[in-house]
């Protein structure tokens, strides 16, 4: 009786902590969405909430950003008509911390030369407050 007790108590920890992370993921994947929003209509109102201040961006030839050079990029290099995400991966630490991976389909161009690339990617979000921001993200291209 006592074993099958403990084995009781074990799994419902168990299905108690997986609950507790989706509830974590929620949140994070509306960012994800809205970051996904925000980068198609180049909106940088959105992007300046969504990033901390400290974010930082790796492209997939190595270069990289910080929050107002990202901003900048999407409102002057890029015209995006299609971003969509797949693959959706994420992981939580701590309550505060997730790392989502995944892939991302864009279309449009930048700086007028058209582009149709599918990415993988990993965006590292942390809770700063009661709010999610993404402080850093990594592309990849995938070859076709």
């Amino acid at each position: 009786m006592l074993k099958l007790c403990s084995l009781c108590l074990l799994v419902s920890t168990t299905f108690a902590i997986a609950g507790a992370e989706t509830a974590l993921e929620k949140p994070v994947l509306a960012k994800e969405a809205g970051f996904r929003a925000a980068m198609k209509t180049a909106d940088t109102k959105a992007l300046e909430a969504i990033l901390s201040a400290d974010s930082i961006s790796v492209w997939p030839d190595g270069s990289w950003v910080d929050k107002e050079g990202h901003k900048a990029s999407w409102k002057k290099d890029w015209k995006v008509t299609k971003v969509e995400a797949s693959k959706l991966k994420v992981r939580t630490y701590n309550g505060d911390t997730a790392v989502v991976t995944g892939r991302l389909d864009f279309e449009g161009s930048w700086n007028g030369k058209k582009i149709d690339l599918p990415r993988t990617f990993t965006h590292i979000w942390v809770k700063q407050g009661s709010d999610w921001k993404l402080i850093s993200r990594h592309l990849s291209n995938i070859q076709k």
